[in-house]
């Protein structure tokens, strides 16, 4: 079993989520495809409030939400963790970095390479990153670049 999360609720829009899908003999929807509803901050006016359902789980695992850009990043990330690029396009998205912030970056990878929250699987390709990083200062420094 998973365990909770603090994490934000993601929002979708409407036209994305297909509640014919709910399975008709959930226990947790009644085959509707909502949970309930929570209170959130509204967005687009901030002070005021709405309501906006919970979508069952069963509508997800059915297929009933599409894919929205933050699936695709998160996929994309999974797949660079798993055939060992993710350290070489990190490298790679700090060296864009203007110079000043550069190494204000460097230093979160560390810290982060050092969570122990983390994945080992993660925290093994930020210290790979970091390494890289290093590596083409070094080799800067010595005019070999």
């Amino acid at each position: 079993m998973t365990k909770p999360t603090n994490d934000a609720p993601r929002l979708r829009l409407a036209t994305d989520i297909d509640l014919s899908r709910a399975k008709p003999s959930c226990t947790r929807c009644h085959g509707t495809g909502r949970r309930g509803y929570k209170t959130i901050e509204d967005p687009e006016n901030p002070g005021d409030e709405i309501k906006v359902p919970i979508i069952c789980r069963c509508v997800t695992r059915r297929g009933g939400v599409k894919k929205d850009m933050m699936d695709e990043i998160l996929e994309q990330v999974q797949q660079q963790l798993e055939d060992g690029t993710f350290a070489q396009t990190v490298a790679d998205d700090i060296a864009g970095l203007p110079v000043e912030h550069q190494q204000r970056a460097i230093e979160q990878l560390e810290k982060e390479a050092d969570n122990e929250e983390k994945p080992a699987q993660v925290r093994m390709q930020l210290r790979a990153a970091v390494g890289l990083i290093r590596q083409r200062e070094k080799e800067a420094s010595h005019g070999d670049a």
